[in-house]
């Protein structure tokens, strides 16, 4: 009856823990297997003792008594004395094998003589260890959260709409990052130590058992080292934090190696934790940067005191070498006006000198298209008849940029057109062309780009497709020896 209760005991316990592994769990499986070991050879060694033929003894002549059924009662009569003998004799036996506390006399072959001191070190050592990875994997946690805050930040940089929002995303963005190198920090510091004390603890209950394995385990965590720095180096947010994990699986397969001689109970679930071992926790990609310079972004403001000073006197802008700048251009001159009065003391104000000649007046500096759409309705506002938002991209302004950036209520965005002129000699537009575009579409943007080596001016961009055909036939009517036009742009 023993024997069943352990027995169904044990499958309840094997159960549970094989869908939860825990170590308490599996040292009292552990115990109940030692149980059920000893109840079978107690059970085998009792029926050995039963089965061993008894001393015959003479039979007392006091009940020797001829009766009519003589076997039966020579079988009775010896059974009293003979029954209680056996069963005294092994009773102490009986009780040494349920005392769960006593070292184990059998199956000790090849294997070291583990005191219970050695296993009460080793067993509280593997969980103190156990709690601090906890820790360190708490701190991998306000990591993460840094890293994803500095991801969101980012995003929200890039879709800002005003520079007041697009500054607090800047420093949400700074402050993530910093928060981020400090959490890096204690969780290098933090690791370092963890695994150079288990390595060292394990060193010492290893050589308690006579295994010579420092030199081994010591070359292995620097090859591991090795390799996952020539792997992960420049490919994520902090190499250091990207290896802890492979570091310390390294120390978890010399804790198996151990906890197999000082405490099996333990194996199972050091086993299914190694093959579970997560090493993507501490991955995280290269966080990017916003795309900005040194430039100190400006937004329109007036000033009703401003000094008007000659056009002429106006900075030149200055344009990045790497990332993005907008800008919005509100007018451009062949001969430059006297003075900034004309402008309605807005700034600040730059101009642009651009390739055909004419100097482009530009009001703001922004770093995305976004951050420049409440200041274009704010410059229409003040009078300006057709304020356009211009991109330099690393130093280049792009002529073919078309801003998509205001959402439109509809669900097909309108086109827009452009119109564009080759057949161009001499890399600038004739007189006469220019002429014709300023006569027949005042105020839209020239521009120049090379495609397959051939030079192409372009003008606009119109909104309406009809006055696009109207200067492309102006000046296909005006001058013949060039070719112009209408290109649909901006359709989705």
């Amino acid at each position: 009856m023993r024997r069943e209760r352990v027995q169904q005991t044990l499958a309840e316990l094997r159960n549970s823990l094989q869908q939860t592994p825990c170590d308490s769990t599996a040292r009292v499986v552990y115990e109940l297997e030692k149980q059920c070991d000893a109840i079978d050879a107690a059970i085998e060694k009792l029926a050995a003792q039963n089965t061993q033929p008894t001393t015959s003894q003479e039979p007392s002549t006091t009940t020797a008594t001829p009766l009519a059924n003589e076997e039966t009662t020579v079988d009775t009569i010896p059974q009293t004395p003979e029954v209680e003998q056996p069963i005294q004799q092994p009773a102490q036996e009986e009780q040494t094998p349920f005392d769960t506390t006593a070292e184990p006399s059998e199956k000790t072959d090849n294997k070291p003589n583990i005191s219970n001191n050695l296993k009460s070190l080793f067993t509280t050592a593997s969980r103190r260890y156990a709690l601090i990875e906890k820790e360190i994997d708490g701190l991998i946690g306000s990591y993460a959260t840094c890293y994803h805050n500095a991801e969101i930040a980012l995003d929200g940089y890039a879709k800002s709409t005003s520079l007041q929002t697009l500054e607090q995303h800047y420093a949400d963005y700074l402050t993530s990052l910093e928060d981020g190198e400090k959490v890096a920090r204690e969780i290098i510091s933090r690791s370092d130590r963890l695994i150079e004390s288990k390595l060292n603890s394990y060193i010492g209950f290893a050589d308690s058992l006579g295994m010579a394995v420092q030199d081994e385990y010591n070359e292995k965590m620097a090859a591991i080292e090795d390799a996952m720095y020539e792997k992960f180096n420049g490919k994520c947010s902090n190499t250091d934090i990207a290896i802890y994990p492979h570091r310390l699986h390294q120390t978890l397969l010399f804790e198996i190696e151990l906890a197999e001689q000082i405490a099996p109970e333990m194996t199972d679930s050091l086993r299914v934790k190694a093959e579970n071992y997560d090493f993507t926790s501490t991955l995280f990609a290269p966080i990017g940067q916003p795309k900005r310079s040194d430039i100190k972004f400006a937004a329109v403001k007036v000033d009703k005191k401003s000094k008007h000073i000659a056009v002429s006197a106006l900075p030149q802008i200055k344009i990045p070498a790497q990332g993005e700048l907008y800008s919005i251009t509100v007018a451009n001159y062949a001969s430059l006006p006297t003075s900034t009065k004309v402008f309605r003391n807005v700034k600040p104000l730059y101009r642009d000198r651009r390739e055909d000649g004419r100097t482009y007046i530009c009001i703001g500096l922004y770093p995305t298209a976004l951050s420049a759409q409440d200041d274009i309705a704010y410059l229409r506002k003040l009078g300006f008849k057709q304020p356009e938002l211009v991109m330099w991209r690393d130093g280049i302004r792009r002529d073919d940029y078309v801003d998509r950036s205001k959402p439109t209520t509809s669900g097909d965005k309108p086109a827009m057109y452009r119109v564009e002129i080759s057949g161009v000699a001499g890399g600038a537009l004739p007189e006469e062309v220019v002429s014709t575009i300023r006569q027949t579409a005042p105020n839209k943007e020239i521009s120049k780009f090379t495609a397959d080596g051939n030079t192409i001016f372009t003008v606009g961009i119109f909104t309406k497709e009809s006055e696009a055909h109207k200067l492309a036939s102006a000046i296909g009517a005006n001058n013949s020896g060039v070719t112009a036009t209408v290109s649909r742009i901006g359709k989705k």
